[in-house]
């Protein structure tokens, strides 16, 4: 009978333990309280951020006033270059100028000398003094028509613009029976043609041959 009872009473004695109590609560716990492996963050650091796109805005500004110093210094040098060359080829153009003016008035003078003194010489013994004068006078002036005339045109200039003009210029009225042609290179050359020549020559030779014939 007791034993019939024993067996409708529940079992409330313990369960039986597969294995310590203490390893398991130690697992869960250490399950719950394990921290995350990967590294946090780090802080930004806003004022050091903000200090260096200052410093960056103002070399970059440094940077920029620099280059525009320097372009304005190499464009005033420029200018200064240029106002010099301009001032130095004025002096050369009125130093260059002058020397041709002189050298072609002179050359001028020294033909129309040389052949009138030879000339001269020739007439001496044919003609009287005040007739070879005459003659010399008469011939130099046809010298100068065929060195120097607007008809003849035998005497070419080539040069920079800017010295034909200023030779142009200092010439005077010779300036104006000599054609002056533009170039790189100064070139001065003498020209005639030969049927002006004879026809000019010839023209104080028969007056010359008259006289003669006259005195004859």
């Amino acid at each position: 009978m007791a034993g019939a009872i024993a067996n409708l009473l529940e079992d409330f004695s313990p369960a039986p333990r597969s294995g310590p109590l203490g390893g398991g609560i130690l697992r869960a716990v250490k399950a719950k309280a394990e921290p995350d492996l990967a590294p946090p963050p780090p802080a930004v650091d806003r004022q050091a951020e903000l200090l260096k796109a200052v410093e960056a805005k103002v070399r970059a500004e440094e940077r920029d006033a620099a280059r525009l110093q320097l372009e304005e210094a190499v464009a005033a040098e420029r200018v200064r270059y240029e106002e010099e060359l301009a001032s130095q080829r004025v002096i050369w153009v009125e130093q260059q100028a002058d020397q041709l003016s002189t050298l072609i008035v002179e050359g001028v003078g020294r033909i129309e000398a040389l052949l009138s003194e030879r000339v001269a010489n020739i007439l001496k013994p044919f003609v009287s003094e005040a007739f070879r004068q005459q003659s010399v006078i008469e011939f130099k002036e046809v010298l100068a028509t065929l060195l120097l005339s607007e008809e003849t045109g035998p005497m070419k200039i080539a040069g920079p613009e800017d010295l034909l003009l200023a030779l142009k210029e200092n010439l005077g009225a010779h300036g104006s029976t000599i054609e002056f042609l533009p170039g790189d290179h100064v070139e001065v050359s003498v020209t005639a043609r030969d049927t002006t020549v004879q026809t000019q020559l010839q023209a104080w030779a028969d007056r010359l041959g008259q006289v003669l014939k006259a005195e004859s």
